[in-house]
């Protein structure tokens, strides 16, 4: 792993016709999306989803740059790094902390599985139950996969295919708002098209304090063991916080004695299936798995 931006790394300034820097574009865009797109949110403002990570604390500031009503919310997974939780104390303590309906461990147990590569029931329950009939802010970029770029846009609307929105025609954003927000639940990602070089220069331009996991090489930061990271990715986590994958373990040996996955002999074995990038792109393939992960 490494840190995508480190401190002091110059953006290179790529020029419009008006004179104005690539950075200057990025954040007047997204500026203006976010008051266009407030109308959505009515009296009680935004919703605004944050992890304390490097896209969350940009997101934030952008609304408060931007003068918008917003409601933060911190969705607490019981498995993100602990440097993150405690940064998230120290400089974010206004952020509402939201527990789930049911932990993490609860939830393996109950579907008779750990969390898979296409089998993610883990995030609907753990992060995706928040802002339910609310304009929610999320900081979605296209950078960080295919999956993101093809699935998002700077706005979406729930039950109606994503539209792709010009960055530079705010008539249309305008004119598009007007005919959606009425019909179905808005989520606005106002740094979509930023890449890591812009969000680390923001970062750095306006002197923000960030989680120092970023400073040790970690790129992004999200559950710990969470299988859409790559298995050398996930190991390495496992290493840095041992306690996970000991509480991961002892999960693994519930589902064992459950019944659930008869053709494992140990918990160990089952780790060691789970956290193969050959099991996450082949989910379930030769193995005999009981429970009721599907429903």
């Amino acid at each position: 792993m490494r840190v995508v931006m480190p401190k002091n790394t110059p953006l290179p300034e790529q020029l419009s016709i008006d004179g104005s820097t690539h950075q200057q574009i990025l954040y007047d865009n997204s500026i203006e999306l976010l008051k266009l797109a407030e109308r959505s949110a009515a009296d009680r403002g935004y919703y605004l989803c944050t992890s304390f990570g490097k896209d969350s604390i940009v997101i934030q500031r952008l609304c408060d740059e931007a003068g918008v009503k917003y409601e933060a919310h911190n969705s607490h997974t019981y498995i993100d790094p602990p440097e993150l939780v405690q940064f998230g104390r120290n400089y974010y303590p206004d952020v509402i902390r939201d527990k789930p309906r049911m932990d993490i461990w609860a939830l393996i147990l109950k579907k008779g599985i750990l969390p898979m590569r296409n089998i993610r029931y883990c995030c609907k329950v753990l992060k995706e139950d928040g802002g339910i009939g609310r304009t929610c802010v999320m900081g979605i970029r296209a950078e960080e996969s295919n999956r993101r770029a093809k699935s998002w846009a700077p706005w979406t609307t729930r039950g109606h295919d994503k539209s792709e929105l010009r960055m530079f025609d705010n008539d249309d954003i305008a004119k598009e708002l007007h005919a959606c927000v009425p019909r179905a639940k808005l989520t606005v990602n106002p740094i979509y098209y930023w890449d890591s070089a812009a969000l680390w220069a923001f970062i750095h331009d306006r002197k923000m304090p960030y989680c120092s996991l970023y400073d040790e090489g970690f790129d992004r930061l999200g559950c710990i063991g969470c299988p859409m990271a790559r298995e050398k990715a996930r190991r390495a986590e496992f290493k840095r916080w041992p306690t996970y994958y000991k509480a991961f373990l002892t999960v693994s040996q519930k589902l064992l004695d459950s019944g659930r996955f008869p053709n494992m002999n140990s918990a160990d074995a089952l780790m060691e299936w789970w956290l193969s990038d050959n099991t996450q792109d082949n989910p379930v393939e030769g193995q005999e798995v009981l429970g009721d992960w599907d429903d």
